[in-house]
């Protein structure tokens, strides 16, 4: 029987396997991929920067903890690119599926408090009903993005669903992060003129 140090400790190295987790994976353009670590700890970057702006009431101690492991099951299941689920080669339930048996099997090897707390963290983010799951999807989404910007357009595919990607999550479920959703449409918009690509109107938010 392991004892709790023991547990921890693997769990640790288990979570190290998200700094080998390469995103972006269907974007052979982009040649220096993040990994899902480095988008997690943006993730809690970006919203510890912007809560004060945002004037959200939510408990900013949670959304961090969200931030930190709301992409946690990436350590067994592997990152599922976004443009997969977009272009249908990968349903989202099977994305689901595969990340709700790893999170499981990742609570179930810690001890028990803190596995319980880890899972009841994601579970609260996936089902995306409270301020701070809605507020943290928000921010996941805008980065995930924003990280296409800083990686430049020669990196961009599928420009009809680059810049509406956040939009849902932002304008239906978290409007208070329109704001930052527009300073990423700013920055994105010059990036299509460069590619040639057009840019609709649809793809504004008021």
């Amino acid at each position: 029987m392991k004892n709790n140090f023991e547990k921890i400790f693997d769990f640790l190295e288990l979570s190290n396997k998200l700094k080998l987790t390469k995103r972006f994976l269907n974007t052979p353009q982009m040649v220096v991929k993040e990994s899902s670590a480095d988008h997690s700890w943006q993730v809690a970057l970006f919203i510890m920067v912007t809560i004060d702006e945002l004037k959200m009431k939510v408990n900013l101690s949670k959304c961090l903890k969200m931030a930190l492991i709301h992409d946690l099951p990436e350590a067994l299941a592997g990152d599922t690119d976004s443009s997969l689920v977009y272009t249908g080669q990968v349903s989202k339930k099977e994305k689901a599926d595969r990340e709700t048996s790893a999170m499981l099997e990742i609570a179930n090897s810690l001890p028990k408090k803190t596995g319980q707390e880890i899972l009841a963290l994601w579970e609260e983010y996936e089902a995306k009903e409270t301020e701070e799951a809605k507020l943290v999807n928000a921010i996941d989404k805008i980065e995930g993005i924003h990280e296409m910007v800083c990686k430049g357009n020669s990196s961009f595919d599928h420009p009809e669903w680059i810049a509406p990607h956040p939009k849902k999550a932002v304008v239906e479920k978290c409007p208070e992060t329109i704001p930052l959703y527009r300073e990423l449409l700013k920055r994105l918009k010059p990036m299509y003129e460069e590619m040639g690509w057009e840019w609709q109107d649809s793809y504004e938010v008021n």
